[in-house]
């Protein structure tokens, strides 16, 4: 169980960074270049819905463990 919620802590910040790195990066880079920072932004918000969806697929598997 502790594994699993640490597991899911992780991907939450991993997550988190994804969101920040976009806002503060890509999004100004957006600003300067379209092209490459449309690209950039994309690919990063690809990934970061992917984390998510493992950030959601480990709060599944913790809803049916049991705390140890």
């Amino acid at each position: 169980y502790v594994w699993i919620l640490l597991a899911k802590l992780c991907a939450v910040a991993i997550a988190a960074g994804l969101g920040a790195r976009n806002r503060w990066y890509w999004l100004a880079r957006l600003d300067r270049d379209q092209v490459v920072g449309a690209k950039g932004f994309r690919r990063v918000l690809l990934v970061e819905a992917g984390v998510l969806l493992v950030v959601l697929a480990l709060a599944a598997k913790l809803g049916t463990t049991m705390p140890a």
